[in-house]
């Protein structure tokens, strides 16, 4: 049996143009950027992996909690930050949405057994 995961155990804090915010895991940061990105959490890794920036925007906002008039401003603050700065905090918090806001434990996490594996 697991322990229960620990609040803000899945925080991410980022550095906007000086300001520090924090990226909270929850349902709804979950569901909004899955309706703001067509294809959900696995387009927002590919679309943050590349820099995108609406996409970063989406998870930031989402992740901050953002409504959307304190969106205005916000992609030119991205811009201002830089996205290579952001997205690798933006990846973390996509990997703990998507592990039930925490994150993840890597002693939990599946290696390839080496005895099921083909050889050559």
């Amino acid at each position: 049996m697991s322990e229960s995961p620990k609040p803000g155990s899945g925080n991410v804090e980022i550095t906007l143009v000086g300001t520090k915010h924090v990226m909270k895991p929850c349902y709804e940061a979950f569901s909004a950027i899955n309706n703001e990105i067509p294809g959900g959490i696995v387009a927002a890794i590919t679309r943050v992996s590349s820099y995108d920036i609406n996409a970063i925007e989406s998870v930031i906002a989402n992740g901050i909690g953002f409504f959307p008039h304190a969106r205005i401003g916000l992609g030119q603050k991205i811009f201002d930050t830089g996205t290579k700065n952001l997205a690798s905090k933006c990846l973390e918090f996509l990997v703990n949405l998507n592990n039930g806001g925490e994150k993840p434990n890597p002693a939990e996490e599946t290696t390839p057994n080496p005895t099921t594996q083909e050889t050559t």
